[in-house]
């Protein structure tokens, strides 16, 4: 009896410790096709593709960067943000222009005032989130 107890207990922590694809950084979901990442808000996502575009946005609390993938703002499915305190890691943004990346990170998204359409955005803020492959 102590033994079924023993392994019951055992089998029941293993599935315990699974981790569900899209909880974690480590662990994301992976997303081939760009229109698709609004149905994974508040994932981890990992997609890969090329930067079509770069831009940089002055603020007043600072500069903002974006990366477009697959097609180029306002055409693209979701935004790549970097925001001021990061930007120093991605920096010079042209250096991605016409590679194939790999993004990981999670999605957000927002309601975009000049439209009111929502939009869906994946924020850089590491150098681990980002491969470039060619």
């Amino acid at each position: 009896m102590r033994a079924l107890i023993i392994l019951i207990t055992l089998l029941s922590t293993g599935s315990a410790m699974t981790q569900v694809p899209g909880q974690s950084f480590k662990n994301p979901v992976i997303v081939s096709n760009p229109d698709s990442v609004q149905y994974f808000e508040k994932q981890y996502i990992s997609i890969t593709g090329p930067i079509i575009s770069t831009s940089e946005l002055i603020r007043p609390e600072g500069v903002i960067g974006y990366l477009n993938m697959f097609k180029a703002y306002p055409d693209n499915a979701f935004d790549i943000t970097i925001f001021r305190k990061s930007m120093a890691f991605f920096m010079p943004l042209d250096q991605y222009q016409g590679k194939r990346i790999k993004i990981t990170g999670k999605v957000s998204s927002f309601l975009q005032k000049k439209t009111g359409t929502r939009r869906y955005s994946i924020r850089l803020s590491n150098l681990k989130q980002i491969e470039v492959l060619n």
